[in-house]
């Protein structure tokens, strides 16, 4: 085999995205990182929660957390990013009493406990999950959807190859040239097979296909 056989690349690719999307590799650049942000915000102090407060603290931290994560010179209003943040909790909140944004409203609005801190906290467990799943598609796109033909099948047989008793006996059936397109898929097998899958991250690449 030469440097530019195939796959000698694929081998080389799997050890890469095995690394980049390693659970203690996102953790470290993405979950400890939206910790400790979340812990530095500042929420206002108000003897009771109203919804247009509600609305302007869920805002202003999801502000803040991109601000102190992603330190990409873009500092928007919280106006701006306030449908952002409602569908963060809308998509991902499990309250005390209902789900999505008016089961954190509701928990917010709650004068008995500190519900607005419950929620921000949570808020927070959603934008990690999301912030997976973007940094996943950003390694697909940029190693394997740039890669050759040849280098992909090769990486789809590789893949096949470690762990094809784990796979669905649909695709146990299937050549690597039919696979292809099911890489990240395979990989999702792949990663689960070497190493438990953060709670946060489960399904991390089944919607990358």
């Amino acid at each position: 085999m030469t440097s530019c056989d195939p796959s000698n690349h694929a081998a080389e690719l799997l050890e890469r995205l095995t690394r980049l999307l390693a659970d203690e590799s996102l953790q470290r650049n993405i979950d400890e990182p939206v910790d400790d942000a979340a812990a530095g915000f500042k929420r206002p102090e108000v003897a009771e929660c109203s919804q247009t407060q509600f609305h302007q603290t869920i805002a202003q931290f999801l502000c803040y957390v991109r601000e102190q994560v992603l330190a990409d010179g873009k500092v928007p209003l919280w106006r701006e990013v306030l449908g952002e943040a409602i569908t963060l909790l809308e998509d991902g909140y499990h309250g005390t009493y209902s789900d999505g944004y008016y089961g954190a409203l509701q928990d917010a609005l709650d004068p008995s406990y500190s519900g607005l801190e419950m929620v921000l906290e949570r808020m927070a467990g959603t934008i990690k999950v999301r912030w997976r799943e973007t940094y996943a598609r950003w390694v697909i796109a940029r190693y394997v959807a740039s890669a050759d033909w040849e280098v992909r099948c090769a990486l789809a047989a590789l893949i096949i190859d470690r762990c094809g008793e784990w796979l669905p006996p649909e695709l146990q059936r299937c050549q690597a040239t039919q696979l292809e397109g099911c890489i990240p898929e395979l990989l999702q097998v792949y990663l689960g097979m070497t190493r438990p899958i953060h709670s946060g991250a489960a399904g991390l690449l089944t919607t990358l296909s």
